[in-house]
């Protein structure tokens, strides 16, 4: 198996408290990890020539909101494209809101969004996902087509996620 300590990991927050202890926590099991406090930090990360192999990007930030940065890795060629888990209070792949916000976005950027991780979580929770995310095998890691993986580990369609089965919705517990 692969040593995660070859894994590079960027977390995109400008929540400090969550960064650190994040970046602390996946130090602590090998990953290498950057931290970048919004939009413009994680472009100067991204455009370095030591690959990323995952980000973990907020929504909102001072400089900017996720989508930009999402924006900005489908338009400059000059930008890496690692697989991203967007973690946000406002990033919900149920919601219609964040379904109209994805579909503006270039087709290149929708498909680097793996997964969803609700704020607040847990390590634990993280750690389910960004395990799955970094998996050796990468059909491990890839989510058929038209779906993405939400927050509680569940496949959720990104297409109409608000179509989902109502008593499988209310079975999810908040993370």
């Amino acid at each position: 198996m692969e040593k995660e300590s070859s894994r590079h990991i960027l977390i995109v927050d400008d929540d400090v408290l969550t960064t650190c202890a994040l970046k602390e926590h996946l130090e602590q099991l090998g990953y290498r990890v950057s931290i970048a406090d919004g939009c413009s930090q994680a472009k100067e990360t991204l455009r370095r020539s030591d690959g990323v192999d995952l980000v973990i990007l907020d929504q909102l930030m001072a400089d900017g909101r996720g989508t930009d940065l999402l924006q900005a890795m489908a338009e400059e060629a000059a930008l890496q494209k690692p697989k991203v888990i967007m973690s946000s209070f406002v990033a919900d792949p149920t919601s219609q809101t964040w379904e109209a916000l994805r579909r503006r976005l270039p087709e290149v950027s929708q498909t680097l969004i793996h997964a969803y991780v609700g704020k607040p979580y847990t390590l634990s929770m993280m750690d389910a996902v960004v395990n799955l995310m970094l998996a050796k095998r990468p059909e491990a890691a890839k989510p058929a087509r038209g779906e993405i993986l939400s927050g509680d580990y569940r496949m959720a369609s990104p297409v109409h996620p608000h179509e989902q089965d109502r008593a499988e919705t209310s079975e999810r517990k908040p993370l």
